[in-house]
């Protein structure tokens, strides 16, 4: 079999933070400052790459989901989607973005980000600088049909989809350990 190792060097920021399958031929990868889409090409190179926009790095390796191929993520400055066109801020986010200058630069790299099917919501959880925590215990989240989005606090350091037997349940884990089901009842 050919040798398709091959070696690129991605030209804007300083280091690779994250990245993302889209579909089966398309990954977004993320460094820094900017944001690259690699496409499958069938041939020894394996991969082209695309700059798809700078100044809209991630700011963590868990600050990003994706839903139905289009990546949601969060920048130092703003939060961004992509959806096959190009990079553009999701909307309605201009008056949100004041929460990201808010979080001390140290802990940007906490950021987390999910998707919530049962309300097609994408959220990102973050520390709150301004109280002093150093662990997530704030929240935006957007919903992707309406495009509103919502702030609040909740004390959860990551999340995740649970499927078993087809049903999707949304489990966070506070810094306890304490796992809780989300979306079933009215306290969590």
């Amino acid at each position: 079999a050919a040798n398709t190792a091959n070696l690129r060097r991605l030209k804007e920021g300083n280091r690779l933070i994250g990245g993302a399958s889209l579909s089966m031929a398309a990954n977004i990868v993320w460094s820094d400052t900017a944001a690259y889409l690699l496409q499958w090409t069938g041939t020894n190179a394996v991969y082209a790459d695309r700059l798809l926009a700078t100044n809209c790095g991630l700011v963590g390796p868990a600050a990003f989901t994706v839903v139905d191929g289009i990546a949601f993520w969060a920048a130092p400055f703003g939060f961004y989607m992509f959806s096959g066109g190009g990079v553009m801020k999701v909307p309605r986010s201009d008056e949100i973005e004041i929460i990201l200058q808010s979080i001390d630069p140290e802990q940007r790299f906490k950021i987390q980000s999910f998707y919530n099917p049962a309300f097609r919501e994408v959220w990102w959880i973050y520390p709150d600088d301004t109280s002093g925590e150093t662990e997530p215990s704030n929240y935006v989240k957007v919903n992707i049909d309406d495009w509103s989005w919502d702030i609040g606090t909740m004390e959860r350091n990551t999340f995740g989809l649970l499927t078993l037997t087809g049903v999707i349940t949304l489990l966070g884990v506070d810094r306890d350990g304490t796992i809780w089901q989300h979306e079933t009842g009215v306290n969590a």
